[in-house]
């Protein structure tokens, strides 16, 4: 991810896959804002320990919510920050905790971004 994430203010953060975004808004001041990151990050197993910095669950949680995000989007072919806001393990995205989606782009592959080549597999191993 990123080397430094700035955790005061309000900042723009983006998660990135390929050529896809989803780009959150977060207010650091806003009262609940990183204790809903924190419990974010915590409902997934592999999280930061609970006395973590809130940059390790922050990036933790960027990352979930970018995976999350990209693969509802696979599943329903569109995705709007509701799809998100309902997922278990995430908080509204309106703003309310501190925390909003104010932007995402995917782009589905085309057939020819894949490459086709012969593999030799023994499939009775």
């Amino acid at each position: 991810m990123c080397t430094e994430l700035i955790t005061t203010g309000v900042q723009k953060i983006r998660a990135t896959y390929e050529n896809n975004e989803i780009v959150f808004e977060i207010d650091f001041d806003h009262p609940e804002a990183k204790k809903t990151i924190k419990e974010m990050s915590r409902y997934w197993v592999g999280s930061p320990d609970e006395d973590a910095p809130i940059e390790h669950h922050l990036e933790f949680w960027l990352q979930i919510a970018g995976s999350t995000s990209y693969r509802i989007y696979c599943e329903r072919l569109r995705f709007s920050d509701t799809y998100l806001s309902v997922a278990d393990g995430f908080c509204d995205m309106d703003g309310r905790f501190g925390i909003k989606i104010i932007s995402w782009n995917y782009f589905m592959p085309e057939p020819e971004d894949f490459e086709v080549s012969m593999v030799d597999i023994d499939y009775n191993v």
